[in-house]
């Protein structure tokens, strides 16, 4: 009898131990996603908008460094002159490589021209403008239709992503008008992506630049997800085209996927994108391993404790029952 008794009360008390159990676990665990959660965004906002900083303070540099080696008397001479100047070419291909080394510490790759020139000055030497597209595989068309805009301002660029030997570049391509001579002085502005990457940047999320209809890798690679479910979040997103004087960032969500997006301070049309991606089993790092083990443990030890303690007193008041009932029967007959 006493073994049956102390069966049943351990299953019992297994039951409700097991019920409370489950029932705290599950509470801890989702307060902790939530805690987790609001971290994980907190983070990429953080990271998100230093990178934006971050590149927007790259292009401003750049941009000035064009205007800094545009205005330099040997590039307006080479302007000045009709066609193809070649007696000009030694002293503009020596300037852009001092220029550079001096105020512009990195793999930058420098290509000037103007409008009536087939020809084109950089780095690498002279070559026919045709030929030095080829050669940083820069895409014709997108070249051409640039061209091909009407010039209102007498300033203009554009942003072309391609890639060198497998290398992802970006350059800034410029259009400046000189009214006074009737004549347009073309920039190429060319550097690895890697260059834009910063300190600030997390390792498990994908950063790209968002700019006209080109949406390019800068840092990608770290989230193991499709290509389909990647490109599906980021065409749903609603790009800003305009600066504002007050940025905002914003996030868009897709199965378990979160972009934030925050519009560039200084280059128009351009988006930065930051892709994360987080899920239930995310949460469980090795310290919360080890928290989580803990807990299990210390209510194991007290649903045991609790058992063991209630047991010999339980016992008795059932079998004080049992003797109860026993006497009543016996009185019950006797009478």
């Amino acid at each position: 009898m006493k073994r049956k008794l102390f069966n049943m009360h351990v299953l019992i008390v297994s039951l409700i131990v097991f019920m409370y159990t489950f029932s705290i676990i599950a509470s801890v665990t989702y307060f902790n996603y939530q805690n987790f959660a609001q971290k994980v965004s907190y983070d990429n906002e953080i990271s998100l908008t230093s990178n934006a900083d971050n590149i927007d303070k790259w292009f401003n540099n750049l941009m000035q460094f064009s205007s800094n080696l545009t205005s330099k008397p040997l590039i307006q001479e080479y302007l000045t002159k009709s066609g193809s100047s070649y007696a000009n070419f030694p002293a503009v291909y020596d300037e852009l490589v001092n220029t550079q080394q001096i105020n512009f510490q990195s793999d930058l790759k420098i290509g000037i021209t103007k409008s009536d020139d087939s020809k084109i000055v950089s780095h690498d030497g002279y070559y026919t403008i045709l030929d030095y597209l080829k050669l940083m595989n820069i895409d014709i068309n997108a070249y051409r239709t640039f061209l091909a805009n009407d010039l209102e301002e007498q300033y203009r660029y554009t942003i072309v992503a391609h890639q060198i030997q497998d290398e992802h570049y970006l350059t800034l391509l410029e259009r400046k008008v000189y009214t006074q001579i009737e004549n347009e002085l073309l920039t190429f502005l060319t550097f690895p992506v890697d260059e834009l990457v910063g300190s600030s940047l997390l390792m498990n999320s994908d950063l790209y630049i968002h700019y006209g209809s080109q949406t390019i890798p800068i840092h990608v690679g770290h989230i193991d997800r499709s290509d389909n479910d990647l490109n599906s979040l980021i065409n749903s997103i609603e790009y800003s085209s305009e600066n504002k004087e007050q940025r905002s960032l914003s996030s868009y969500d897709e199965n378990s996927l979160t972009a934030y997006v925050i519009a560039s301070d200084s280059v128009s049309d351009m988006n930065y994108i930051q892709l994360s991606s987080m899920t239930l089993f995310d949460l469980f790092t090795q310290d919360f391993m080890n928290c989580f083990i803990l807990i299990i443990f210390i209510l194991i030890v007290l649903g045991g404790s609790d058992l063991f303690l209630r047991h010999p007193k339980s016992l008795r008041t059932y079998q004080d029952h049992l003797k109860y009932d026993q006497f009543k029967k016996e009185r019950t007959r006797n009478s």
